[in-house]
């Protein structure tokens, strides 16, 4: 199975659960789940209604906050966040408001670099 989709009534719809599952050919692993509401990408819950799996360790490598298609979170958190493939942290965040890049106070766009004095994942912005 390569993946799994769900429909109600003609569109890609499923309330306690992704509509749409990706396998990873190689390993049978999860590799994506994504949450779709009326045919849009879209969680009622809250949660993140994209989430991009490491097929082998199964760690989290991405997710995306969408509401009604749109990338979108409220209350100053990141609609998107991509995080290390070994390390697991966070190396990008993407804060959006009805699908705008959008922030009340600081930058919508943010990623973080690699530093060689302590902590190898410093939480500063890269230079543009």
């Amino acid at each position: 199975v390569l993946r799994e989709i769900w429909r109600q009534n003609g569109v890609i719809e499923r309330i306690e659960g992704p509509a749409l599952t990706r396998y990873d050919p190689e390993t049978g692993n999860v590799e994506a789940e994504f949450w779709h509401h009326n045919n849009e990408l879209s969680r009622l819950d809250g949660g993140p209604a994209v989430i991009h799996y490491d097929p082998t360790s199964g760690n989290v490598t991405s997710e995306e906050y969408w509401v009604a298609g749109k990338l979108h979170r409220e209350g100053d958190e990141p609609a998107s966040i991509l995080y290390g493939r070994k390390s697991r942290k966070i190396k990008k965040v993407e804060y959006y408001v009805n699908g705008l890049a959008h922030r009340d106070d600081g930058s919508a766009i943010i990623k973080y670099r690699c530093s060689f004095r302590g902590n190898p994942y410093a939480a500063r912005p890269n230079p543009s």
